[in-house]
């Protein structure tokens, strides 16, 4: 949708203090880049695929598709699409038609951060034939959703700077 990039560049930004009367400017961040993949029909079928660089730089695009992805060079967003529709699927208030709100930016922080987590722990992905995490390297078995919940980390040392 055409609105996508303005709310992108709107959510990732930071707010630029000048001392000014009036609302402070935002400043995109500096390596955010934003592609889109746009398919065009004739019908119901599929005529074209467009791909394109909307902010940002094309070679550093390239860069960080060459460190994610296997097909080196292709605008490729299946894989963020698969995540929005697990959060779709999860979380009531970002279905696109839902009687549910979401009652607050912290709460919905919170049922993201906890659908992240079982997604990457807990849920196997065919693609991979294991969890995230477990392709990651972070963790050698499934995790359950009990031991997710009753995992307590160690406790870390803390060490002064003198």
């Amino acid at each position: 949708m055409a609105a996508y990039p303005k709310v992108i560049l709107r959510a990732f930004s930071d707010v630029v203090r000048s001392g000014k009367v009036g609302r402070p400017p935002r400043l995109p961040w500096a390596d955010l880049h934003i592609v889109q993949v746009v398919k065009h029909h004739s019908g119901r079928v599929l005529a074209a695929v467009e791909r394109r660089v909307v902010h940002g730089c094309r070679e550093r695009v390239d860069e960080l598709i060459a460190l994610s992805q296997c097909e080196l060079g292709r605008i490729n967003t299946a894989f963020i699409e698969r995540l929005n529709a697990t959060f779709r699927a999860r979380l009531p208030a970002l279905a696109r038609r839902t009687r549910h709100l979401a009652q607050g930016c912290t709460r919905l922080r919170s049922e993201m951060f906890w659908s992240g987590t079982v997604y990457n722990f807990c849920t196997i992905h065919s693609t991979l034939g294991a969890t995230p995490t477990m392709a990651a390297d972070l963790t050698d078995h499934v995790w359950s959703v009990r031991e997710l919940l009753f995992f307590k980390p160690a406790a870390r040392q803390l060490h002064a700077v003198v």
